[in-house]
């Protein structure tokens, strides 16, 4: 069973190198200059929001999965999802920004895995008592 945290973000300040280290042992090329910086970009949009985290530890990661935000903070969410998708060995909008953001609002966009943030770029707030279902 995996714990919910209500928290904070603190991904303000990363540099290529923090980028680069996300790619390690992942499956494709090594990011480009363009989207280490558009990484960059976004997470200094995101650092200060308040959102829901998984942890991940049951996967045996020691990370935190991103479950739910605010809708005022939607569009810098939004930006972290398209950024994703400029992977070019993954994405699915690469340098369609406007038929995402299309998808996005016509709530039509279909995410893979949830975002994730190393245990560094998350403050923890409190834990969210999950409710039994028995």
């Amino acid at each position: 069973m995996f714990k919910m945290f209500k928290a904070i973000l603190q991904t303000a300040g990363k540099t290529p190198e923090d980028i680069k280290k996300m790619y390690d042992g992942s499956v494709g090329p090594e990011p480009s200059e363009e989207e280490i910086q558009g990484y960059i970009n976004v997470f200094n949009k995101l650092d200060g929001l308040e959102v829901v985290v998984y942890d991940r530890s049951n996967l045996d990661v020691a990370d935190y999965g991103l479950y739910v935000w605010q809708e005022k903070d939607d569009e810098c969410i939004r930006e972290l999802f398209y950024q994703a998708e400029q992977d070019p060995y993954f994405g699915t909008y690469v340098n369609e920004r406007d038929e995402f953001i299309k998808d996005w609002e016509a709530e039509e966009y279909e995410f893979g895995p949830s975002p994730t943030f190393s245990a560094d770029d998350v403050e923890i707030i409190e834990e969210i008592p999950l409710k039994s279902t028995s």
